[in-house]
């Protein structure tokens, strides 16, 4: 029979054709379509031929509507290779010549495993222009297709191969706009190959037809094609869809007895359910295949890359995250919960299974030392693993703390991006960052798959995507595997113990691992604002049960630590027993591993602010900054410590360079150490600013201390009354504390001692010695000498507040007088000079 694309003939028992693989069947839905215009085949071009002066031609290979193919030998590169040419009717038409070139420029812009590489495109000495490209052994999916339809497992692993190679267009702005089984070719060694992006667009440019509508074979087109409307990404979607459809029923979803019939069902009829074809199909298979195939291109999948997402899910035997059943088209592991905005996975649905792009710009090998992980997001479409997103964000922005060469900001810092409509350059800006993290997480029992992208925001490039997947109980795998993922792409130099600190990993308990997040959760993350003791003894009751079930988690221990600690600083819980408690789980903690840099920041407040330690407490942090330089945590508490121990012009120093390299930095201390340094005028100036930029509570106050400390105590009223109007100042014993001071020193004599019993109080009731809090107010009062008889008093109860004593300025007026010196001494603050006060 005629073949009613090409006109050949065929045995009348033949589905496909043998000249241009179309199908021509009678039982075939688009037999009969006789309009398609091909041009007439080129004349052959005889074997031992050479073309462009370099390529010998060895045999034909194929015939499509574009041209003949060839395969021929690279005289100069000695490699087979495959040369598409043009026939002499088409090369003729200026138009359809243009669009030849726009071929070969999109295809070879474009570097990736699924796509068939173009190697150039030139012409012979007769006009004729070819493309070469490389050749490869195996069959078209068309052909496999002859021997009837594919395993689910052969589909949904030719589809992923597909979509991977598509997203990389899609990021190139390149639509492909013909994928059918004719241009998918399976290598012999499995991979799959898009051939002929002859029909590719490039989405700033106008169309290259004039109609615009017969672009691709018909049965695979999609409707905004179909209709000759201007067509993106989700055409190459819908393609993908017919496509899969076919490859697992051995049919289409649309039929028709001509090509206006065919056209018809495309625009207006609702497809073929996959499952009617073939009832052992998958309902999640058919609920991806049918998003795919949505009329309305706003229904399908918006972008390639959250198809390739469900395809993968799908490969992996997992859920599909963004096709729900019924009218929404899929639930998300199962459970009923709304998925992220489809613009938000665009972006953050990556491409690659254990392949890096590595597209990097001819020429560019700058190192980007600065870099900013933004919040992963959960993609399993359950809000219950919230909490499992960003707690897995601490982490790998902590693991890259190792590195020394690299500025890391903090993930306080940009928690606000969450959701954010802001381009990654304008988040890069904000953030003062070379190179930015967008990952997205998605996590199946005890299974997790992080799939990220490292982004260069500054020349819009993208320097790899990847897939890291393993078991829960490799998560700290895992997260090694993102890190020296990064730490390659941006080229930083590391240190012989930095390459060993990340690239050690261990296996923990999937159990105990979910409770200590949860832990971790419940007091950095928490979902509702609950009073700090409820968050903190919430976080202890998780990270018991870890270590109940994981006895060696020393994670688990060092956070454990930390919570006590801060119930017993805050005065939440009896101190002695919050201290001891806090020192035994730390202890453990650095017993089982001594490279967990919070434990040694838990140990040296310890040393600090109880065994009143200074040498040992700095220590401790020194140590801790070795093994993280770059965390801030650490950074901003050793300048605490320098400032508790007199160290103020190399504090000072210290910050200033500190904030100017994170601006976005939770910590804003610079204000403060120049009012503990005695330099109020320069701490005036800077809480000024600080409290501008970012009116939280801490510039507020430090705002309201400089005040008071310049003796303008109406300014330093008006920004204290802020703090107190907040209703979780009412227990902050610090802040009623600075309130009675401006009082006194106000002179409401009467209405600070109201607010120092009112603090004395809160204190009894809750077993807080008070005694150091006590004695700052009566030093704004003037009466130093009760101030000395409750400072001697926390002294012999071994105040955790006595440490502070030193330099902080409640005490500025103090100085001078033997009395301190002799406390002072006692204490054993290291040997440095008083502040240089500008008190009168």
């Amino acid at each position: 029979m005629k073949c009613p694309w090409c006109r050949s003939d065929n045995p009348d028992s033949a589905r496909f054709c043998a000249n241009c693989a179309e199908p021509l069947h009678p039982s075939n839905p688009i037999q009969g379509i006789p309009t398609k215009t091909i041009a007439t085949p080129a004349s052959a071009i005889p074997k031992a031929t050479l073309v462009g002066g370099r390529y010998r031609v060895v045999d034909e290979i194929g015939r499509g509507g574009m041209g003949v193919v060839y395969r021929a030998e690279d005289t100069r590169l000695k490699r087979t290779v495959a040369l598409k040419f043009l026939s002499p009717e088409l090369t003729a038409d200026p138009e359809t010549r243009e669009r030849f070139i726009q071929e070969a420029q999109a295809a070879s812009a474009l570097d990736h495993p699924n796509i068939c590489t173009i190697h150039e495109i030139d012409e012979t000495e007769d006009g004729r222009m070819f493309i070469a490209m490389a050749c490869y052994e195996g069959q078209s999916l068309r052909e496999r297709l002859k021997r009837g339809r594919l395993t689910r497992e052969e589909a949904l692993a030719t589809a992923v191969q597909v979509a991977r190679g598509l997203v990389q267009a899609q990021e190139k702005g390149i639509i492909h706009r013909d994928i059918k089984p004719a241009n998918i070719f399976i290598a012999t060694h499995g991979t799959v190959k898009i051939l002929d992006f002859g029909l590719a667009k490039l989405t700033a440019d106008i169309r290259l037809t004039r109609t615009g509508t017969t672009l691709g074979t018909v049965a695979y087109m999609s409707p905004e094609q179909a209709e000759g409307k201007a067509v993106d990404g989700r055409t190459d979607v819908w393609s993908l869809g017919v496509t899969l459809y076919e490859m697992l029923t051995g049919g289409l979803p649309f039929g028709g007895e001509h090509e206006g019939s065919l056209l018809y069902s495309i625009v207006h009829k609702p497809p073929r359910p996959p499952r009617k074809a073939d009832p052992g199909i998958a309902p999640e298979i058919e609920r991806v295949i049918l998003k795919a195939l949505e009329k309305n291109p706003s229904d399908r999948y918006q972008t390639m890359t959250e198809f390739l997402s469900d395809l993968e899910a799908l490969a992996d035997g997992l859920k599909p995250s963004g096709a729900k059943p019924g009218l929404l088209r899929g639930r998300i592991l199962g459970i009923r919960k709304p998925v992220l905005y489809a613009v938000t996975v665009a972006v953050l649905v990556l491409v690659g299974l254990g392949l890096r792009q590595l597209l990097v710009v001819p020429g560019r090998m700058e190192v980007l030392d600065s870099v900013a992980v933004l919040p992963l997001v959960n993609y399993s479409g359950d809000r219950e693993q919230e909490y499992f997103a960003d707690s897995l964000t601490d982490m790998l922005t902590a693991d890259l703390y190792k590195i020394s060469a690299l500025r890391v900001i903090p993930p306080q810092s940009v928690r606000k991006y969450t959701k954010s409509d802001k381009s990654v350059r304008e988040i890069a800006g904000e953030l003062n960052v070379k190179a930015i993290v967008q990952a997205s997480v998605f996590r199946s029992e005890n299974r997790v798959r992080l799939i990220a992208r490292l982004i260069d925001p500054i020349h819009d490039r993208q320097i790899w995507a990847e897939t890291f997947e393993r078991e829960l109980s490799d998560v700290f795998f895992l997260q090694s595997d993102l890190s020296q993922a990064i730490v390659s792409g941006i080229r930083v130099v590391l240190a012989p113990e930095e390459r060993e600190r990340l690239t050690s990993a261990h296996k923990v308990n999937p159990e105990a691992f979910d409770l200590y997040l949860r832990g971790y959760n419940a007091v950095w993350l928490p979902e509702t604002l609950n009073s700090v003791e409820k968050q903190y003894r919430e976080a202890i009751d998780y990270h018991n049960r870890a270590i109940k079930i994981d006895p060696n988690f020393a994670l688990a221990y060092t956070h454990l630590g930390n919570c006590y600690l801060t119930l017993g600083l805050g005065g939440y819980m009896p101190e002695e027993e919050a201290y001891l408690k806090g020192k035994e789980a730390i202890r453990k903690a650095l017993e089982l591993d001594e490279t967990f840099a919070d434990a040694h920041i838990n140990l040296g407040l310890i040393k600090w602010l109880i065994d009143w330690d200074f040498p040992g407490a700095n220590k401790e942090y020194i140590r801790a900054l070795e093994l993280e330089p770059g965390n801030i945590f650490v950074l901003g508490g050793y300048n605490q410590l320098l400032a508790g121990m007199g160290r103020f012009e190399e504090v000072i120093e210290r910050q200033k360079r500190l904030e100017e390299s994170m601006p976005q930095a939770v910590f804003e201390r610079l204000a403060w150490f120049y009012i503990c340094a005695g330099r109020y005028d320069e701490g005036l100036e800077e809480a000024k600013k600080a409290a501008k930029k970012n009116p939280s509570n801490w510039n507020i106050g430090c705002l309201a201390i400089a005040y008071e400390m310049r003796k303008m105590y109406a300014e330093a009223l008006a920004e204290m009354n802020k703090i107190m109007a907040l209703p979780d100042s009412q227990n902050d014993k610090e802040a009623i504390v600075e309130m009675a001071r401006i009082l006194a020193l106000s002179g409401r004599r009467e209405e600070a001692l109201e607010t120092m019993m009112k603090l004395q109080s809160q204190g009894a009731q809750e077993n807080i010695d008070t005694s150091v809090w006590m004695a700052a107010i009566y030093t704004a009062l003037g009466e130093n000498d009760k101030a000395f008889g409750l400072l001697n008093e926390g002294y012999n109860k071994r105040s955790t507040r006595m440490p502070a004593t030193r330099f902080i300025h409640w005490f500025h007026g103090l100085h001078g007088d033997p009395r301190f010196d002799d406390l002072v001494k006692k204490i054993g603050f290291p040997e440095v000079s008083a502040p240089n006060s500008q008190r009168k």
